[in-house]
């Protein structure tokens, strides 16, 4: 698979479909690798005209290690934000909302048209793909793959 230098590391990422079709960007929640989205969900959307990007967060899967900074404990720091308290992480959330917008930059974002149509895995991501210029169409944790394809494209409709 390719990789992409952005926001100032280096980010694996997977494209389905042609180039020249409106992008897909989608975006796994900290921790996740872009395995977590079902190929099953790429092939449907590049069935119905698009091209797809799912791409490994950083410090996970063949994305940039930050190993000096130590691991994330994902339990304190879910544990944290159920509870409405800060959380404490090696690299804030709007940095791995950059890394979106960096993968995007390198696969031609200017040359999409209208933007890209940007799912993400939950509330936190997507706020912070929100802050940083992108329109996130549906939130992963609320659909199953048909359900999901749905309300991505339900805005898309004539």
């Amino acid at each position: 698979m390719p990789q992409v230098k952005a926001n100032g590391i280096t980010l694996e990422y997977e494209s389905f479909g042609p180039e020249d079709r409106e992008t897909v960007l989608l975006i796994m929640g900290l921790g996740a690798q872009l395995t977590m989205w079902p190929v099953e969900l790429c092939d449907e959307l590049v069935t119905r005209g698009y091209r797809v990007i799912r791409f490994d967060n950083r410090d996970v899967g063949l994305s940039h290690k930050f190993d000096d900074l130590g691991m994330p404990d994902m339990t304190e720091i879910f544990g944290a934000l159920m509870a409405g308290k800060p959380a404490t992480s090696p690299y804030a959330l709007d940095e791995m909302a950059k890394d979106a917008v960096g993968v995007l930059d390198a696969a031609e974002r200017a040359a999409l048209g209208g933007g890209p149509r940007v799912i993400s895995i939950g509330p936190i991501t997507s706020a912070t793909a929100r802050e940083e210029g992108l329109a996130v169409h549906a939130e992963a944790a609320r659909h199953t793959i048909p359900g999901l394809v749905d309300a991505l494209l339900e805005d898309a409709a004539p």
